[in-house]
């Protein structure tokens, strides 16, 4: 309870749950109710107000995912790959998961796979 919390002597820390629902309540982050920042709002506003989304064209490799999933509706998966296809790598991604392979430079594989 709050008297416990404010008493003189043997004072208690909030446990997290109750550190919550007070931030939440308040509309204010849980780290400035315990004064560890100077910054009273949420992470999610944070966040809100710093990230931004663009809408982008789709690339080839979308339509062809798309196309599969539309092929796939109602059938049940079976197999799950270990790793993506190619395509959906980037190019720094296929340099490193091919420059330990032995018989072929990193260019070669990945020249195969565009």
């Amino acid at each position: 309870t709050i008297s416990q919390l404010l008493k003189a002597q043997g004072a208690r820390l909030p446990n997290a749950q109750v550190v919550g629902e007070c931030a939440a309540a308040l509309g204010v982050s849980a780290d400035w109710l315990l004064g560890l920042t100077d910054r009273p709002e949420t992470a999610s506003d944070i966040l809100a107000n710093s990230l931004s989304l663009t809408e982008a064209p789709r690339a080839l490799v979308d339509e062809q995912i798309f196309q599969w999933h539309k092929e796939a509706a109602g059938y049940k998966i079976r197999h799950v790959p270990a790793g993506l296809p190619d395509m959906l790598k980037t190019r720094d991604m296929m340099a490193w998961e091919y420059a330990p392979h032995l018989g072929r430079s990193t260019d070669q594989a990945i020249g195969a796979a565009e």
